[in-house]
């Protein structure tokens, strides 16, 4: 083979093969190194995965217990609920009843045996389930039990039908075993099932007779609007028990008594103690005290003497005080109702131990879980291992595969060399979609894959495309500014690759904007320009469309003959090809010509002639614009009916575009003929709705993104929130809008202030990707009324946007607060500003979105909801916990990006021809 004579595919084969094959020898020594490091490295930070995994395991687990339970208690207040409604009208004579019979608690004064009575063995008492007895305090009795006042015959008379709604509430639930009546009139006394209340009227020696009116359960329930919970207490036949109390009232506001059902909490106990937790961590209950509810070192069966211990006392062996102030501050938070997690140290300090807790809301109790470290780093160690095992293992394997790695290389390089001439053809082919105007087309391959000068080529192309479907999406949404600019730049390299067909369309287009902007000299030296491309190619299409254009430019500078004479061009043309789209906007358009110079008959028969060619070949946008230019017509000849039937026509078939400037037209017209008809509020609606979209095609936005980074935001849901804004950012985002993010843990933080994103969008993504390691806890309220802050200290009518996300309730929001607050929630103070006032009095047209994630966040959805909705486009966006939560975030952030993409003309989709 002579030298000199190699193809250019051989040497890029012997380049490619040299350089990739002896880069790979030497780096591969280097790389087994480094995998050895490596992996000890990958070991712990999955080790410190593991960890953070298993304590939101344990967190999940404490979360989905106290759900459980506290639906339970949910169903208690609701029964107690009814019990004393029932009861309250009962007394308020809404049901009528007979009076049934009623029974003094100690047998004895009756002849008679008491109904049902028997010694029931879970009681170890004789009772009866089909009455109940009464019980009057010593202090009340007159001569004897029978010697009644009117005033308490008339409350046992009423009570006495009560009896059923225990003996039903009774048969529903074996758990509860007490129902009680208490009176304000004398101290009067009910309890179900009947039995002997020998104690409570001769009690021990130094204790003052029962009366209900001094009972905690009775006390406690007076003057609340709701179901109370009491401490437990221990019942020496059943366990560990509760009282759930409510008050009962006369309509008039006056005070009957209350009413409590009395429950053993053994099952919500065993719940507890039962639960897996690891080798040698374990769960816990305590109440609103700190007391000792359930605890593995409870006995069971509890004795009669037992009394609650506190927590920390439970928890720390006598002498250990390694870190109970820790422990009692953590107490302190469950007591309050606070969700979290925390570590404290046992053994003097030699023990590590983590604990996570939740709040069963509606009784003030709550559930702990405690682990020590060595439960929680112990799979994590055997992970480490595991990994240090297969790195070894890797290293050996790597070695194989380098071998065949370096005969792949020879094999692919040839392959390679053989695409290169692949991305000249395929440019060559998108040149041609181009210049037929088929934008719709795709480069398949990546520009990084070819060489610098291919790669630049590529790039040009793709860009071109990519401009020119900017420049069509853009014109019709009315941002002619941003149009502008994409035509120029395409006019540029057409003119750069002597692409004739593309500058005719560029100059045609130029031309449209240039006449929307009112500048007739450019706009007319544009259409020429195009005109005169067109006759060059004999482009019997596009000099029809810019014939038209010439046309209309002339009829706006009423240069009526030129005009009609640039239409009547137009038309031929378009018959000479059939081309059924351009005749029907021709026909419309010598309508308008008809009717500026008086010709109301010519006029009116072309705009026929095309409602009619257009429903014929369903032309949907010829139509919509044949119907505006009728109505037009109808408005010029005083016949405003058939004006609103045409207009309304075209308003509804305009609806399915994306053409904001068509659906301005229809309505400044309909206000016209809804004003001569004498419909005020819809001329008032239709103004507004076209001012509104002319106000759209000029506002820019300021948009704020407020982040929660805390650290229920780790991991695949931070990801998932940046993933959404920077898609926001990169479709809805425009140079002239101004950009602001805002996170927020244990405090807000303005991490980037409004920017404008003209040579910005690279900041934006660097620093949402900074967000990796959100932690503590949450500030939300804080950081939004940052947010509404720095907006309100921006004038302008810009449209102002607010998006935020949260992944928990606020439990750290020093300045901010809404009008409702969880029931749990210690940290609101009078002090704070409520977010709803602020917005209001600012006076602030800002759009909120709120996207909020996880079920406990429905505490505050109501307020949440109501706060968005006081903004102008504002929207609530709730992930329920049992969604997949990453995939929602992102799902809720398109929802937010078509959100920002709509016009605010109640949800219409636009489009003009």
């Amino acid at each position: 083979m002579t030298k000199g004579k190699m193809t250019i595919r051989k040497k890029i084969l012997i380049t490619f093969v040299l350089l990739i094959v002896i880069p790979v020898i030497v780096l591969s020594g280097l790389n087994i190194a480094g995998i050895l490091l490596l992996s000890r490295d990958n070991a712990d930070v999955s080790s410190e995965a593991l960890r953070v995994e298993e304590l939101d395991n344990l967190q999940q687990m404490a979360n989905d217990t106290t759900l459980s339970i506290k639906e339970e208690f949910e169903r208690v207040s609701d029964e107690a609920t009814v019990l004393a409604d029932y009861s309250s009208d009962l007394f308020n004579g809404k049901i009528s009843a007979e009076p049934r019979d009623y029974y003094y608690w100690d047998k004895t004064v009756y002849t008679d045996p008491i109904p049902g009575l028997y010694n029931d063995p879970n009681y170890g008492i004789e009772v009866s389930f089909d009455v109940s007895c009464y019980y009057i305090p010593p202090s009340s009795m007159n001569a004897s039990y029978d010697d009644l006042d009117a005033t308490a015959e008339t409350v046992l008379d009423i009570s006495s039908n009560i009896d059923s709604a225990f003996k039903m509430l009774h048969e529903a639930n074996p758990n509860y075993i007490w129902f009680s009546a208490g009176f304000q009139a004398g101290g009067l006394y009910k309890n179900y099932p009947y039995n002997n209340l020998d104690f409570f009227y001769y009690p021990d020696p130094g204790e003052e007779a029962y009366d209900p009116r001094d009972r905690p359960w009775y006390q406690d329930a007076i003057g609340e609007d709701n179901v109370v919970f009491t401490s437990p207490y221990l019942d020496p036949t059943s366990g560990l028990m509760i009282s759930v109390a409510r008050e009962l009232r006369y309509d008039n506001g006056s005070l009957i008594g209350a009413v409590s059902m009395d429950l053993t909490i053994d099952t919500v106990r065993q719940t507890i103690t039962n639960m897996d937790i690891s080798d040698d961590g374990y769960a816990f209950l305590i109440d609103s005290e700190g007391k000792t509810i359930a605890h593995p070192n409870i006995p069971d069966p509890i004795p009669d003497d037992y009394e609650a211990e506190d927590i920390v006392d439970m928890v720390f062996d006598t002498g250990d005080s390694s870190s109970k102030n820790d422990f009692q501050t953590t107490i302190d938070l469950m007591k309050g109702g606070d969700f979290g997690q925390a570590t404290f140290m046992k053994n003097d300090g030699q023990d590590k131990w983590y604990i996570v807790y939740a709040p069963i809301e509606i009784t003030g109790y709550s559930v702990g879980i405690v682990v020590p470290e060595s439960d929680i780093v112990g799979p994590a160690n055997a992970v480490q291992a595991q990994i240090n095992r297969i790195s070894l293992g890797e290293t050996f394997i790597f070695v194989a595969v380098l071998v065949a790695i370096i005969i792949l290389v020879v094999i692919f390089a040839s392959i390679i060399s053989r695409r290169i001439v692949e991305p000249i053809k395929q440019m060559t082919q998108m040149v041609e979609y181009i210049t037929a105007g088929d934008l719709s087309r795709e480069m398949k391959t990546e520009a990084e894959s070819y060489s610098k000068e291919i790669s630049i080529l590529h790039s040009a192309f793709q860009n071109l495309v990519t401009t020119l479907r900017f420049g069509n999406t853009d014109y019709y949404r009315g941002d002619l500014e941003r149009a502008h600019t994409n035509y120029t730049r395409a006019l540029e390299l057409f003119k750069t690759t002597n692409n004739k067909r593309g500058q005719g369309i560029c100059y045609n287009n130029l031309g449209n904007i240039y006449r929307s902007w009112g500048d007739y000299k450019k706009a007319e030296e544009n259409y020429r320009k195009a005109i005169s491309i067109g006759e060059e190619m004999d482009d019997k299409l596009g000099l029809a469309s810019r014939y038209n254009n010439l046309g209309l430019l002339f009829l706006e500078k009423e240069e009526l003959s030129q005009a009609k004479d640039n239409l009547e061009k137009a038309l031929a043309l378009d018959e000479e090809i059939d081309n059924h789209e351009g005749i029907a906007t021709r026909l419309e358009n010598l309508g308008l010509y008809y009717s500026r110079i008086g010709k109301k008959a010519k006029a009116k028969e072309y705009y026929e002639k095309a409602i009619k060619l257009s429903k014929k070949h369903d032309l949907k946008r010829e139509l919509a614009h044949a119907y505006l230019n009728q109505g037009i017509f109808f408005i010029e000849s005083g016949d405003y009916s058939k004006a609103k039937q045409s207009l309304e026509d075209a308003l509804e078939i305009a609806k399915k575009y994306d053409d904001i400037r068509l659906v301005a037209n229809c309505y400044e017209q309909l206000a016209i003929v809804y004003t001569e008809l004498n419909e005020k509020s819809k001329a008032h609606k239709a103004k507004s709705k076209a001012a509104e979209i002319q106000q759209s095609m000029v506002n820019k936005k300021e948009v704020l993104f407020v982040f929660d980074y805390s650290g229920s935001m780790r991991g695949s849901k931070m990801k998932a929130a940046i993933q959404g804004a920077l898609e926001i950012i990169k479709t809805q985002i425009n140079p002239q809008d101004e950009v602001s993010i805002v996170i927020f843990n244990e405090m807000s933080k303005v991490i980037l202030p409004l920017t404008i994103a003209r040579n910005s969008y690279e900041l934006f993504e660097r620093t949402l990707r900074r967000l990796r390691t959100p932690q503590y806890r949450t500030a939300f309220y804080d950081a939004l009324g940052d947010a509404i802050t720095e907006l309100n200290q921006r004038t302008g009518n810009q449209h102002k946007w607010v998006i935020a996300l949260t992944d928990g309730l606020d439990n750290a929001s020093n300045e901010f607060t809404i009008d409702k607050v969880p029931s749990g929630g210690l940290f609101r103070k009078s002090s704070k500003i409520s977010l709803h006032r602020f917005l209001h009095n600012t006076m602030l047209n800002a759009n909120l979105i709120i996207v909020a994630v996880g079920d406990e966040l429905q505490a505050v959805e109501f307020d949440l909801k109501k706060l968005c909705d006081e903004t102008p486009r504002g929207k609530y966006i709730g992930i329920s916990s049992r969604m997949d939560a990453s995939k929602a975030i992102r799902e809720a952030f398109h929802e937010v990006k078509d959100l920002m993409a709509q016009v605010d003309i109640e949800g219409f989709d636009i489009d003009e021809y």
